[in-house]
């Protein structure tokens, strides 16, 4: 396990100290407004506004937390030489003996605006840092506050003192480490300039003894002047650096000791200054924010001498910031508020798996966002920041474990200062705090999908091929892998209860079974949603926006999470789209014919192909499916789904739960018919233009449609096999008892009465109507309407049908023959009217014979 969120506690109460506390000491403010306030000497009515100058302010969440786990026991405000420090009581030591002791930062706003420049600043603590290697003044109201706060026992002896500083802070913990490493557990430095070289080291006399040597001096200059030590009393107004006897009480002490400054030495970043891992520096970590984008350069941090250093992401920020009046590194990508936010992020995602480490953390954030930060930036000016790398990370985590939150992204702001935003951080504070709360006590397996290579660049770590087979396991690890291509995560989690938290509905999550229909990862799916992961991570590690690749020739959409990868070559690009759980409308390539690639995901999408060997997927919901011309494969997945086909390749469908309908070439496929003496498994529809053939659940049509995993009735299609149906068994030669003949003239004809009837319309529009009265009895009876368009309607018993020319209508009832003779003719049974054109075989035994014509 890492040391993040150790590192996130001790950041924490360095914010604290950045605060101005001796306002909650005197009861002017509360704590929690303070906090709010930050680095800014405002009114409490400010407290919540989102922008302020200074951007070192706690959130709601931070502050809970704060005051949950520490107790401020002393601060020491600003006095003349522009020092600051407050010491902190950890509540979470059973024995109450540990403490943190907290060196304020520099303050690069002017007091008018509520900071310290003028005693911090270039003209004070960091000049002399610069110049002479030491903050002298600082460094004495440094070691006297030291002896007050053990001289009064507000530090009692024996009791834990951890150390932490900020910038300017940074470089008085290094000193105060030196000089009481006996009384220092550990320090925890941020971002901080270190110190400067000293004269008149031997094998005797050390480092530490030569720089007490430094602040003794300069001490005695203090109380020359000053031996009250008003100057360097908390709160003091005054300025030493306006004071004419302080710059050269500095020269002389800084020439007595040979110092030499840091501006001497080689610049900071995390191969510049003087890193030392010996003697005492072991106790110093040295953390500093590092970001991908942007002109991120350290002047201050890890500048000069000063211990081991550790490099934190965060995002990234211009270098150069206020243009035309600019200034650099303080105030953006130097601040620690940016790296608090990124080890809280962090600090979650090693809550979850402790295994993990902070560089596979880390790669994680990489590959969450493509922003990229601006070089320099005006005073006001919009997206020039990274902004959304954290949030988006987040937003993957939450997503995965509050699936039901009402607010379903977080907000950010990626303008000129928008990091320190009050209002974006308290939402992803509050969004933090939701995910915290539902794995509170568990631990899962996350598996990052980036890795460094050799040089240090983080790349995938799979190819798509890999990807895909992860996915296609039967196991908790494989349910992780299709999670994450189908959220597009740069990494996946297994051990989490998909089921339960519904994001396994409907087969969203499930392999694609053939034989039952369900599930929606079929493997097209997985290749193609791998293959769109990896694209979409050559933007975000490249913090590109368009492809690395210039000749690609695909663009991928992602309509759920509104994710876009433009194709190289435009003008040429094949669709690869994937819809949302809402009813989304997807086209391919309109222009040119290209293979597209199209998935509907839930709701009743609309899915067209056009030209080109199409891929369509319409997932669950009610879906239409129309590949175009060209050789398409329609996969319509549950619910009732229209496939729409032109019969000029070879297209194949597949359908999840046999529901749905098929369109060819204009006409709705309804089956057809196998007559004694056909081949085997071959069936045609009644109108004569489709053949089908069935091989096992196979079926095609005309050789040219392949309907897989086809079962008898699925997709509206009957296939009836009529050779163990009635012969014909002749025209019925009687004997009758009544027969009725008449001439060319409309004819309406009933039976004359109980008895077998012959019924002859010849010419003419004719009626002509079997027995229908139960009480006489069912007899057999011959219909026979000549030319002509007939109505013939079968009676009670076994009745023989003729149509003869015209288009003729019947209605047949169980036991009856209808021969329709040439042109139009429609036949309709006992359960529901059935035209030749669009036919399947109603309900009881008929025997249809169309003739020539429709």
């Amino acid at each position: 396990m890492t040391q993040i969120n150790t590192w996130l506690q001790f950041a924490l109460q360095q914010m604290a100290a950045e605060s101005y506390l001796d306002r909650v000491l005197s009861g002017e403010l509360q704590l929690e407004q303070a906090l709010r306030l930050g680095n800014n000497r405002l009114s409490a009515a400010l407290a919540s506004e989102p922008i302020l100058l200074g951007k070192t302010r706690m959130t709601d969440q931070q502050i809970i937390g704060f005051s949950v786990h520490y107790d401020i026991i002393d601060h020491h405000a600003n006095d003349a030489t522009g020092f600051s420090a407050t010491l902190i009581k950890d509540l979470r030591d059973p024995t109450g003996k540990t403490y943190t002791l907290s060196f304020r930062s520099l303050e690069y706003q002017n007091q008018a605006q509520g900071g310290d420049w003028e005693r911090d600043g270039q003209g004070g603590a960091a000049g002399e840092i610069a110049g002479a290697g030491f903050a002298l003044g600082q460094l004495v109201s440094m070691e006297r506050y030291y002896e007050e706060l053990k001289r009064s026992g507000k530090l009692p002896a024996g009791s834990t003192l951890n150390v932490t500083g900020y910038s300017l802070g940074g470089h008085l913990a290094t000193v105060f480490t030196l000089l009481h490493s006996n009384d220092i557990n550990h320090t925890y430095i941020f971002n901080g300039a270190g110190i400067g070289q000293i004269g008149g080291v031997t094998s005797v006399v050390t480092e530490a003894d030569r720089i007490g040597q430094l602040i003794t001096a300069m001490d005695a200059k203090f109380i020359e002047i000053d031996p009250m030590g008003a100057l360097t009393r908390s709160g003091s107004s005054a300025n030493v650096q306006n004071m004419s006897w302080y710059q050269p009480a500095v020269i002389q002490v800084a020439g007595q000791f040979q110092t030499t400054g840091t501006a001497s030495m080689p610049t900071g970043g995390l191969n510049g200054g003087v890193t030392r891992t010996d003697g005492v520096f072991q106790k110093i970590i040295q953390l500093f924010g590092v970001g991908v984008t942007g002109g991120d350069i350290q002047l201050v941090a890890n500048s000069g001498i000063h211990g081991p250093v550790h490099a934190v992401l965060i995002e990234g920020q211009p270098l150069v910031e206020g243009l035309p009046n600019p200034f650099r590194d303080y105030g953006n990508a130097h601040s620690i508020t940016l790296v608090v936010d990124s080890l809280a992020l962090q600090s979650l995602f090693e809550t979850l798996d402790p295994d993990l480490t902070q560089i596979d953390i880390e790669n994680m954030l990489k590959a969450a966002s493509s922003a990229q930060a601006d070089a320099t930036a005006f005073s006001v000016e919009e997206h020039v920041a990274e902004g959304d790398t954290l949030e988006l990370a987040l937003d993957a985590l939450r997503t995965l474990f509050v699936p039901n939150a009402l607010d379903k992204t977080t907000d950010f702001d990626d303008d000129t200062g928008g990091f320190g935003n009050l209002g974006t951080r308290t939402e992803f504070y509050t969004h933090l705090a939701e995910v915290q709360a539902i794995v509170a006590n568990q631990t899962f397996s996350i598996e990052p999908l980036v890795q460094r290579d050799s040089q240090g660049r983080v790349v995938p770590r799979l190819t798509a091929a890999e990807l895909v087979a992860e996915a296609q396991g039967n196991t908790d690890q494989g349910l992780a892998y299709r999670y994450a291509l189908r959220t597009m995560n740069p990494f996946a989690v297994v051990g989490v209860d998909y089921v339960g938290l519904g994001h396994a509905a409907n087969g969203k999550l499930a392999l694609y079974d053939p034989a039952t229909g369900f599930g929606e990862m079929t493997e097209q799916y997985l290749t193609d949603r791998a293959t769109f992961l990896l694209a979409k991570l050559d933007l975000t590690l490249n913090n590109r926006t368009t492809p690395s690749d210039s000749l690609s020739l695909t663009h991928y959409g992602d309509a759920a999470s509104r994710f876009d990868i433009p194709a190289g070559l435009s003008s040429f690009a094949r669709e690869y789209l994937f819809g949302s759980d809402q009813a989304d409308a997807l086209t391919g390539s309109q222009f040119v014919p290209t293979d597209d690639h199209l998935y509907g995901g839930g709701g009743s999408d609309d899915l067209r192909g056009f030209g080109g060997d199409d891929y369509l997927q319409g997932d669950s919901g009610n879906d239409r499916l129309d590949g175009g011309t060209g050789g398409d494969t329609l996969h319509g997945g549950l619910g009732f789904d229209s496939y729409v086909l032109t019969a000029d390749g070879t297209d194949r469908i597949e359908d999840g739960d046999d529901r749905g309908v098929i369109q060819l070439n204009g006409r709705l496929l309804m089956g057809g018919v196998r007559k004694e003496g056909d081949p085997d498994s071959t069936y045609k529809s009644l109108d004569g233009q489709w053949i089908f053939v069935r091989n096992g659940s196979t079926l095609t049509l005309n050789g040219t449609v392949t309907i897989q995993h086809w079962q008898p009735g699925s997709l509206g299609i009957e296939l009836r096999d009529l050779s163990a149906s009635p012969t014909d068994p002749g025209l019925p030669t009687g004997p009758f008892a009544f027969t009725v003949i008449r001439g060319p003239e409309n004819n309406d004809l009933d039976p004359p009465g109980a008895g077998p009837s012959a019924l002859y319309g010849h010419g003419g529009d004719d009626i002509l109507e079997g027995d229908h009265t139960p009480l006489l009895g069912a007899f057999d009876d011959l219909l026979d309407g000549g030319a002509g368009n007939d109505t013939l309607i079968a009676g009670l018993g076994h009745d023989y049908l003729l149509g003869g020319p015209g288009d003729d209508y019947a209605y047949v009832d169980d036991g009856d023959y209808f021969f329709g003779g040439d042109d139009v003719d429609i036949m309709a049974g006992s359960t529901f009217i059935v035209n030749f054109t669009n036919a399947t075989i109603s309900s009881g035994t008929h025997y249809g014979e169309g003739g020539e014509g429709n």
